[in-house]
C-alpha cells in the first residue's frame, strides 16, 4: 500500500550472469491503457526507481518490470504483464466527489450513488452526514434496493466497494467528501455476487470503465441499467462511472458472480470474442427481418421512454438475450412494459420484447403502471422505417374499447386510475383484426374502473376460448352478493357494468371463473 500523492520507491534484486543492459519499470494509473517508462538505477544487483507522487492517486497504480541483458528480455510478472501487471493499493486521505448534487423532489432528482473506495469509516453518517446534515426525510433520503424492495436508512446498510444506493436531496449541494480509505486492487477482476432478482452495483474503481469490462457466467442476467431521471437500458449504457450505480437483474434462481475487469474489457481466451463483436443473425442477413417499435410514456415529470417491441431473426418465442427486464420503479414513476403471466415469476415483465419474424400477427400484452393516480398518462411512439409497409400496427385499450392505427395516430392519453392493460398488435391486416378484436391469447380479469367507485363501475375480462363464464361479486365474508354474468360467452374481450346502489360501502371481491381459469380482483365501494 502506498500513500496518496507521495513518491513511491520501487526496488528489485536482479541478477544475470552475462550482465544487465537495462532495467525498466513500466507504470500506469488504474484505468489507463498505455504504460509510461522509468529507467531503474543499479547499485550492485539492487535496482531502484522513484515513481512521482503525482501518479499515486485514488485510481491506484499498476506496473511491471522488464530486464534486458543485450540479447534477451524478461518481464516480471513473466506472463501477460500488460494484461496482468502488479497493482499497488493507495491510501487516500479524503476522497471527494466533485460537482453538484442537484436537489428536487421529482423522479428526475433521484440518483444512484456509490463510493469507489474501501472506506475507513463506511457509515452513512460519516460519508454523507457531514455534508448533508443529520438524516432528515424532508432534506435528504437514502435507500438501498434489495431484490424486490427498498430499504431506507438506517436499514440500508453501509458503504462498501461495489455496492450502490439511492439518494435524493431537497437542496442542491456542491461536492461530497467521503473520507479516508484504500483503493481496491486492480490486479484482478472485482467480483460482486448477484442474488436472484435486482441488484444495485457501484463501480469499485475511481476511473471510468467500458461496459465491455463486465462478465457473468450466464446470459440470464440483464444489465447494466443506468438511471438518469429515467432508466437507460443495457444497450444504451456504454461506460460505467465512479460514484454512480447500475442495476442488474438476475433472472435465475441462484446466485451469479459479476466480474468487473479494471482493464475495460474481458480477457479473451481461445476463440472467445468480446461482447458486442459477434454480429446478430439479423445483421448477417442485412437486418431485413429486424425492426422495432419504441413506446414512450409520460406522466407529469415522470418518464419511461425506453421500451422496444419488435422482431429479430435471432429472437425466440420465449425469453432470450434480446428481451430486457423492466427495471424497478423509482420515486414518483410511470412504467410501461410487456407482460408474460405464464412465465416464471420475476421474468415476465419486459422493457424490450423481441419475437422471431414470420409467425403471422404478433400480440404484445402491455401494462402501464404508476403511483400518480389522477394524472394524465400520455403515450407516444416511434416506428422503425424497416417495418414492412404491408404490416398493420394497432394499439388496443380493452378498458375503453379504443383501437388506434399507429401509422395514422401519433399519441394516446388517458387519466390514470389503476394499472392499465393495453395490447400492441402487428401483422397482416386480416390477422391483426382477428387478434386485436376477438382472440386474446390468455384469459384475464381486469381491474374494475373506476376503483374506488360509487355507485357504478365497469369490469372487463378476456376469454381465450368460447365457454361458460361465471362473474360474481362477494363480500368480505365470502358471500355472493351479485351475479354479473353466468352464461356462455364467445372468445374475446367483454365488459360488464355493475350498479352497487343497494350495497353497503366497503370492500368487495370480483371473481371470474372460465373453465379451469379463475382470477379475483378487490373492489372498494365508497359512499
Amino acid at each position: 500500500t502506498a500513500a496518496e500523492y507521495t513518491d513511491l520507491i520501487v526496488t528489485a534484486t536482479i541478477t544475470d550472469d552475462t550482465g544487465i543492459t537495462n532495467a525498466t519499470l513500466h507504470y500506469r494509473r488504474g484505468g489507463e491503457s498505455g504504460f509510461g517508462n522509468l529507467f531503474m538505477t543499479a547499485d550492485g544487483d539492487q535496482y531502484s526507481v522513484t515513481v512521482p507522487g503525482s501518479l499515486v492517486s485514488s485510481r491506484g497504480l499498476e506496473y511491471y518490470l522488464s530486464v534486458t541483458d543485450g540479447s534477451n528480455t524478461v518481464t516480471h510478472p513473466a506472463v501477460d504483464p500488460i494484461l496482468s501487471p502488479h497493482a499497488v493499493r493507495v491510501q487516500v486521505d479524503n476522497l471527494v466527489r466533485a460537482g453538484t448534487l442537484t436537489g428536487g423532489s421529482e423522479q428526475t432528482a433521484y440518483r444512484m450513488f456509490s463510493v469507489p473506495l474501501e472506506l475507513d469509516n463506511a457509515s452513512v453518517e460519516a460519508v454523507l452526514g457531514d455534508d448533508l446534515g443529520d438524516y432528515d426525510e424532508t432534506r435528504w433520503r437514502f435507500f438501498r434496493y434489495q431484490q424486490t424492495a427498498y430499504q431506507e436508512h438506517p436499514n440500508a446498510g453501509q458503504f462498501s466497494p461495489g455496492r450502490a444506493f439511492w439518494l435524493i436531496v431537497g437542496q442542491s449541494i456542491e461536492n461530497i467528501d467521503a473520507g479516508s480509505g484504500t483503493t481496491v486492487t486492480t490486479a484482478d477482476a472485482f467480483e460482486v455476487t448477484l442474488q436472484p432478482g435486482w441488484n444495485d452495483v457501484g463501480l469499485p474503481f475511481d476511473f471510468q470503465l467500458s461496459a465491455q469490462g463486465l462478465s457473468v457466467d450466464t446470459a440470464a442476467v440483464n444489465g447494466p441499467y443506468a438511471y438518469q431521471g429515467q432508466w437507460l437500458l443495457p444497450t444504451q449504457v456504454t461506460y460505467l462511472n465512479p460514484w454512480h450505480g447500475y442495476s442488474f437483474h438476475n433472472i435465475t434462481e441462484s446466485n451469479v458472480t459479476l466480474r468487473i475487469y479494471p482493464g475495460g474489457s474481458v480477457p479473451v481466451t481461445g476463440t472467445e470474442r468480446e461482447r458486442g463483436d459477434q454480429p446478430s443473425a439479423a445483421e448477417a442477413r442485412g437486418m431485413t427481418d429486424r425492426w422495432a417499435i419504441r413506446l414512450l410514456v409520460r406522466c407529469g415529470e415522470a418518464r419511461d421512454e425506453n421500451n422496444y417491441f419488435g422482431c429479430d431473426p435471432s429472437a425466440s418465442p420465449r425469453r432470450d438475450p434480446l428481451d430486457l427486464s423492466e427495471p424497478h420503479p423509482v420515486g414518483s414513476y410511470v412504467s410501461l412494459y410487456a407482460v408474460h403471466p405464464d412465465w416464471r415469476e420475476g421474468t415476465g415483465e419486459l422493457a424490450a420484447d423481441f419475437r422471431p419474424p414470420g409467425r403471422g400477427a404478433e400480440v404484445w400484452d402491455l401494462r402501464v403502471s404508476s403511483n400518480r393516480p389522477g394524472s394524465v398518462v400520455r403515450l407516444i411512439w416511434e416506428l422503425d422505417d424497416r417495418i414492412p409497409s404491408e404490416l398493420k400496427i394497432r394499439l388496443r385499450d380493452p378498458e375503453t374499447g379504443a383501437e388506434l392505427d399507429l401509422r395514422a395516430e401519433d399519441h394516446y392519453q388517458f387519466v390514470y386510475r389503476q394499472e392499465r392493460n393495453l395490447q400492441l398488435v402487428v401483422g397482416p391486416a386480416k390477422t391483426v383484426h382477428s387478434e386485436a378484436s376477438t382472440v386474446p391469447r390468455t384469459c384475464r380479469l381486469y381491474q374494475n374502473h373506476p376503483n374506488p367507485f360509487n355507485p357504478t363501475t365497469t369490469i372487463g375480462f378476456d376469454l381465450a376460448a368460447d365457454g361458460r363464464v361465471d362473474l360474481a361479486v362477494y363480500n368480505v365474508l365470502g358471500e355472493r352478493v351479485r351475479t354479473l354474468c353466468s352464461e356462455w360467452r364467445p372468445a374475446g374481450f367483454h365488459q360488464v357494468e355493475m350498479n352497487a346502489r343497494d350495497l353497503a360501502a366497503g370492500i368487495y371481491f370480483c371473481r371470474l371463473q372460465a373453465g379451469s381459469f379463475s382470477e379475483t380482483r378487490k373492489m372498494v365501494l365508497l359512499r
